[in-house]
């Protein structure tokens, strides 16, 4: 199935640009950057995290300030399974502190796909029966919504189980939320959501 979806159209210095789709056609440029420096994410573009390398893949060409490193079709292409219970309530990383617990899961073998997005969901709606009936605290759903209306950035944490088959990062599922506090954590993997 994904030698249908994916057609790799060219290479140019380092950076990956495929062909997506079967029927209208629309090009996905991939590059791959060294975890020396923050690698900055910014909207609409997805990044895959893994131990001293970050791969972006974009609807359009970027220009970043950082140097590039050579990326292939194996480099994008992962099997895996998406680890939603390691978010609180399968839905958010919280609290804040707990987005440092990415990084001894990347740096053991785990991949973080993010996304930035433009507006955050309305939490106090998702909640607010839960607060009603008493199954939740006001304060904490309202802290909540304070931090991911921020930045908001979805967030997938990825169990790999190998490269270089199954299909590209940027299909995954990102099922978890977080806010502007997610740099702490990928400022030490690499990247930045800006």
């Amino acid at each position: 199935m994904v030698a249908t979806l994916l057609r790799v159209a060219w290479v140019i210095s380092g950076m990956l640009v495929l062909s997506e789709g079967l029927i209208r056609r629309r090009p996905v440029y991939v590059y791959a950057f060294d975890s020396s420096s923050p690698v900055p994410v910014p909207l609409g573009v997805v990044a895959m995290v893994r131990r001293g390398s970050v791969f972006i893949a974009s609807p359009r060409p970027l220009s970043v300030n950082v140097p590039e490193v050579g990326v292939g079709l194996e480099d994008v292409l992962l099997v895996g399974r998406v680890r939603r219970e390691l978010c609180w309530d399968r839905s958010f990383l919280w609290p804040p502190d707990a987005v440092e617990n990415l990084i001894p899961l990347v740096n053991s073998g785990y991949a973080v796909i993010i996304e930035r997005i433009a507006k955050a969901p309305n939490v106090v709606r998702m909640y607010g029966r839960a607060v009603s009936e008493g199954l939740m605290r006001a304060d904490v759903v309202l802290s909540i919504e304070s931090q991911v209306a921020v930045a908001p950035t979805l967030v997938g944490i990825v169990q790999v189980q190998g490269f270089g088959r199954g299909k590209p990062f940027w299909h995954y599922p990102r099922p978890c939320l977080a806010g502007r506090y997610l740099n702490r954590a990928l400022a030490v993997l690499g990247a930045q959501v800006v």
